[in-house]
């Protein structure tokens, strides 16, 4: 698996450094991680999906972020739509 080969040496790498033992668990899908998180399967997320205002209530908090610019994000239509502003998104 890909993503476990990524992630496994930094899984190993923070377990180390913090003594405690972390075990990888990926969802196949963003939803499936954010179930986990929800259902309180997992007591480590590193994710880009979950920690937002309203979640908040969840408990969960950031404690580290990757020294990377913010990512951004973007709405898109087909080339042929009739929409080409979002103020237009409502009218349809």
């Amino acid at each position: 698996n890909l993503s476990a080969s990524f992630w496994n040496p930094i899984i190993k790498y923070v377990s180390d450094k913090s003594d405690v033992n972390l075990t990888l668990k990926l969802g196949r899908t963003s939803s499936d991680t954010t179930s986990y998180v929800l259902a309180q399967e997992v007591d480590f997320a590193f994710t880009n999906h979950l920690f937002s205002p309203e979640r908040d209530k969840m408990g969960w908090k950031v404690f580290g972020r990757r020294d990377a610019p913010a990512l951004e994000g973007q709405i898109v239509v087909p080339a042929d739509s009739p929409i080409h502003s979002l103020s237009e998104l409502g009218k349809v």
